[in-house]
């Protein structure tokens, strides 16, 4: 009998294959997530037909008696495959204990990559939810917050159920007469959710302070009609509880809009929301129109809601607003900073239903991947299309500058604390103010002020940071795998939006942004932050520095005809394991259709070099 010591647990009896991630043989490869491109991947085992026999075996559980007596695989196979696919979460395990109201939001979470599901079923049993009115946004937001698995929801609203809410609102004939309130938590009193109600009409910030515990409240979804009771509450409640969320809403003809408020992004909110406020009320006797949602706005908020909640919980995406437009069949759940790409989309369809158009590199395809020769050169490749800068760089005597080993380096070590983004937001404006123009300072307080810097749009967002144009309006991404230099990536992108005002140079760009970076941190009016993101941007440079070097090398070496001898000095230079190694340098750096992409930063490194040693003499 096959001995399978299951690591991570003993105390596992059952397993079973998590069919959530879609599993397909095909072509004598095993698939995972076979339906979808973006997550597609390939487990690689031998004898994978048989591996996908014993994964149809356990389509349903099997005990580990039954496992073990499995016997179209080695044991030596067999014990290494179930506790690869234990630990990695492809087999789940009978000790989870899930309850059927949970089952199938439970199999979504485990097919979520790198997704603990019991921990975030958990962490949304026990959210605290406020829902401030329940009639076509809040009656069917509760539905959808009771079957995500909401641990504790409080209804507010005076109202009664009447003949007209039937067609749009959660409830049905037999409710007409009976307090909104009292219907829902009658239709729900049989789920796990704790559920309170109060029959009042609020009036103020202060009254829902008397009336809930607010230090405990995750979420306050203000769906009622009383735009002065909603600007009351978001004008006090994060200043006094910070950590709570606001989710608000509302709909006009033929469309509908849910927003997710912090304490970062509600005076932005605030100030759109008073603007079309203000509007209609100086059109008070001048416009007729009536509050009526119908089933599109109110089911589109069961939807929207729960799934806004659900987003932050994970923290798959950093969704904060949703609108839908039921006339052109228009529809966007995200950030705002996709929301500018989908405005900009709409507005290119409706002028000439032209979408984005991608533009033509100097040099289509000058350099391929291959996993043998690692680049290969294009016969069209033409010289002439390169920059100064590049034809100076390849001028230059080739390899004599790196170092004759590269075994012995190591990323640089020096110790860094995190600096939150907001510590520095003051010191940056100060800095921009003394040494730019008005124009340039008030366009850098717009980034804070307007919500455009993004700071971690979710597990699954790409890991770079970065400025995008969107109709002449900066988006900063900041989305790195670093950890607690999210203020020294902000500081990095803003100085890109001051250069933006100067040109387009993409090498004057890269320097002017580094010695003001340098600059600014030398400047910094508290010692110890001002050190501690110095050792950061110190590391980040050095540690990327190599790298670059190592890029442009061989892309000078592709350009002259020289790949063989770099791939001599590489191979001589970095020891065992080299092809591996530069073909990671190839994909993370190498961009076809631009060569020299990351000569930009080598060369700002290179003219800001004493600036950076006089920086860390002063960091130590």
């Amino acid at each position: 009998m096959t001995e399978i010591d299951l690591k991570q647990d003993t105390s596992i009896s059952k397993l079973q294959l998590n069919t959530s991630m879609i599993w397909k043989i095909k072509d004598n490869r095993i698939l995972f997530y076979a339906t979808d491109y973006e997550l597609c991947r390939t487990l690689n085992v031998e004898n994978p037909r048989e591996v996908f026999r014993l994964f149809q075996y356990l389509q349903k559980p099997r005990t580990i008696a039954e496992v073990k007596q499995y016997s179209r695989l080695s044991a030596v196979q067999l014990k290494s495959l179930v506790n690869y696919m234990c630990k990695k979460g492809y087999f789940k395990t009978d000790d989870e204990n899930i309850d059927s109201m949970n089952l199938r939001l439970s199999h979504l979470l485990d097919a979520l990559p790198s997704i603990d599901g019991r921990k975030v079923l958990d962490e949304i049993h026990q959210l605290q939810i406020v829902v401030i009115g329940v009639g076509t946004m809040g009656s069917y937001a509760t539905d959808g917050l009771v079957k995500l698995g909401v641990g504790k929801l409080t209804l507010i609203d005076a109202d009664r159920v009447e003949a007209k809410n039937i067609s749009a609102q959660n409830y049905t004939s037999n409710d007409i007469g009976s307090f909104k309130v009292d219907c829902l938590a009658s239709k729900y009193e049989a789920e796990p959710v704790d559920l309170y109600k109060h029959k009042i009409m609020l009036n103020s910030y202060k009254e829902l302070k008397g009336m809930v515990d607010l230090r405990n409240t995750d979420y306050l979804i203000t769906s009622d009609d009383d735009y002065q009771l909603n600007r009351d509450i978001w004008s006090h409640v994060f200043t006094e509880f910070p950590k709570i969320k606001c989710v608000t809403g509302g709909y006009s003809l033929f469309k509908s809009s849910a927003f997710v408020l912090s304490k970062n992004n509600w005076k932005k909110y605030r100030t759109s929301m008073d603007r079309a406020q203000n509007s209609l009320n100086s059109l008070s006797n001048a416009i007729i129109f009536s509050n009526d949602g119908t089933i599109f706005n109110a089911m589109m908020y069961g939807l929207v809601i729960p799934k806004l909640v659900f987003d932050d919980v994970t923290g798959i995406e950093k969704a904060s607003t949703a609108n839908f437009d039921y006339l052109q069949d228009n529809f966007f759940l995200g950030n705002m900073h996709d929301f500018e790409y989908y405005k900009f989309f709409k507005k290119n369809k409706q002028k000439n239903n032209v979408l984005f158009t991608k533009p033509v590199s100097r040099t289509q395809n000058w350099f391929e991947r291959d996993r043998v020769k690692i680049g290969i050169l294009n016969d069209s490749f033409d010289q002439t299309q390169l920059t100064t800068q590049e034809k100076v760089y390849i001028g230059e005597k080739t390899f004599e500058s790196l170092p004759k080993s590269l075994r012995n380096l190591s990323p640089n070590r020096l110790c860094t604390f995190s600096v939150k983004q907001e510590v520095v937001q003051s010191s940056l404006m100060k800095y921009i103010k003394n040494h730019f123009n008005n124009r340039i300072f008030m366009d850098s307080k717009r980034m804070f002020n307007d919500d455009l810097i993004l700071i971690d749009s979710g597990k699954y967002g790409i890991r770079r940071n970065y400025t995008e144009w969107i109709n002449d309006v900066p988006l900063i991404y900041i989305n790195s795998e670093d950890k607690g230099t999210e203020a020294l990536e902000v500081i990095h992108e803003m100085f890109h939006v001051v250069f933006n005002h100067f040109g387009n140079d993409p090498y004057e760009h890269e320097s002017f942004v580094l010695k003001n970076t340098i600059d600014f941190i030398s400047s910094y009016p508290d010692l110890k932050i001002g050190k501690n993101l110095g050792r950061q941007l110190i590391k980040q440079y050095r540690d990327s520095y190599i790298d670059f070097k190592i890029v442009a090398e061989l892309e000078k070496s592709i350009v002259l005809g020289e790949q063989n001898s770099f791939l001599t000095w590489f191979s001589s230079a970095a020891g065992d394991g080299q092809d591996k190694q530069l073909l990671n340098l190839v994909n993370q750096y190498v961009k076809p259709e631009y060569p020299f992409f990351t000569l930009r930063y080598l060369l700002a490194y290179e003219a800001n070099e004493k600036k950076l040693e006089i920086l860390e003499k002063w960091c130590e």
